[in-house]
């Protein structure tokens, strides 16, 4: 368990560091990086929705990577005796099924995201796929363009998304969310606040039943929502993803991003995670992970 006065540094830190972001990606900051310097005036959301306007296009969604080494410092002792390195990979796409409907600047979605761990190297346990979570979801996204000086808000979306790791008792987990997302540009710093409410599931008459709440108190450690931060740096990217549960005992995760291009389709990607629910099978057990390998896409 993280004490409340660890997690506290823990954000703070982090949070500094994203400050640090918001403070390069102005002229002076920008000066880090004067060899691949990029114009800030590109918009990255008109970018990314600048596709075919027409119905069943697969479009990429979350980042879309493999991690061929992704080392955990001390992988979770209640599934199996697993290794400290495997492979951590994940495929995401969204489907628009309606373009402007009710005649507004919007579309409604369809996205599915699936992530792997795969204990490639174990060969002593026959290199199992240790969890595998798959995520579908619906969602509404508006276009919007509020201004408020240099910050401006540019969409905002409500849907709802389930979440499993597809598992027989005693390690099936689950849950299912309704949440609403605002995202926001500050010059070149594009951020979201993703508020989330769980939707009530029956208690278990037993810990076989297979009906019921396999993890009723998956809240606890995930909290009500998650802050997502990305910039681009001329070919630099990072982003950066809280959550905290607010709450004491206090639970919190923070995920940190940089990919760099390796050609017009792949990126280096590096990832590190520190925290609860970085995959169902530990939403309730501390990871520390960092991992190393290629991304198609990322976030924007």
């Amino acid at each position: 368990t993280i004490s409340a006065e660890k997690t506290i540094r823990m954000s703070i830190r982090y949070l500094s560091l994203l400050l640090l972001l918001v403070g390069t990606a102005s002229p002076a900051g920008a000066a880090l990086f004067e060899e691949d310097a990029a114009p800030s005036a590109k918009d990255l959301l008109d970018e990314r929705d600048r596709t075919p306007d027409s119905i069943f296009t697969l479009r990429a969604y979350k980042p879309n990577y493999v991690l061929p080494l992704a080392y955990t410092t001390d992988p979770n002792p209640a599934v199996e005796v697993l290794e400290n390195v495997e492979i951590d990979f994940q495929i995401s796409f969204m489907i628009r099924l309606l373009s402007r409907p009710l005649d507004m600047d919007s579309e409604i979605l369809f996205a599915y995201t699936q992530r792997s761990f795969w204990q490639a190297y174990n060969k002593n346990i026959s290199s199992p796929f240790r969890e595998t979570n798959y995520e579908p979801e619906v969602f509404w996204m508006f276009r919007t363009r509020k201004k408020w000086g240099r910050l401006e808000f540019r969409r905002w979306r409500v849907g709802f998304v389930h979440q499993s790791n597809g598992r027989t008792q005693l390690l099936s987990r689950s849950w299912n969310r309704i949440y609403a997302d605002f995202i926001f540009r500050y010059d070149n710093v594009y951020f979201s606040i993703k508020p989330w409410v769980r939707l009530p599931e029956e208690n278990k008459t037993s810990p076989s039943d297979p009906a019921g709440d396999d993890n009723p108190d998956i809240m606890n450690y995930m909290g009500p929502g998650e802050f997502m931060a990305f910039t681009r740096l001329g070919k630099h990217e990072f982003s950066v993803m809280l959550r905290n549960n607010f709450s004491s005992p206090n639970y919190g995760a923070v995920q940190l991003d940089w990919a760099y291009p390796l050609n017009r389709h792949v990126k280096w990607y590096v990832q590190f995670f520190n925290g609860y629910g970085q995959s169902l099978i530990d939403y309730n057990y501390r990871t520390n992970m960092i991992g190393v390998g290629f991304m198609l896409n990322n976030w924007l």
